[in-house]
């Protein structure tokens, strides 16, 4: 949970920086993520002491995370975006008449 909070910490903080408009951009955002997450995660279990088993299949896994974290990130780009236009909040329209003017004055209109 640490290294995920961490990376979206820091893309919150520097998303004026990010630019994720382009696939090429988007595709690199996620493999980075798909690099850094399993990085940290692994910097972690050898700082408290564990015994992770890492090998030259780990190393495989992780250029597959890698990979598909990209693709991953191609398709959830968009999607995000379509559900943020969907989801925003709508103006809302008067629940009365607007066009009905009131006039205040000190007479009373019977």
């Amino acid at each position: 949970m640490l290294p995920l909070f961490l990376l979206g910490m820091t893309v919150h903080l520097n998303k004026r920086r990010i630019s994720s408009h382009h696939p090429g951009q988007r595709f690199a955002l996620g493999a980075i993520a798909g690099a850094i997450v399993p990085a940290l995660t692994l910097g972690l279990l050898l700082l408290t002491g564990q015994q992770p088993l890492v090998g030259w299949y780990s190393l495989w896994q992780w250029a597959v995370g890698i990979l598909g974290s990209g693709l991953l990130a191609l398709i959830f780009f968009p999607w995000v975006e379509w559900l943020d236009r969907t989801v925003e909040e709508q103006p809302l329209t008067a629940p009365y008449d607007t066009t009905t003017r009131i006039i205040r004055s000190p007479k009373f209109h019977g």
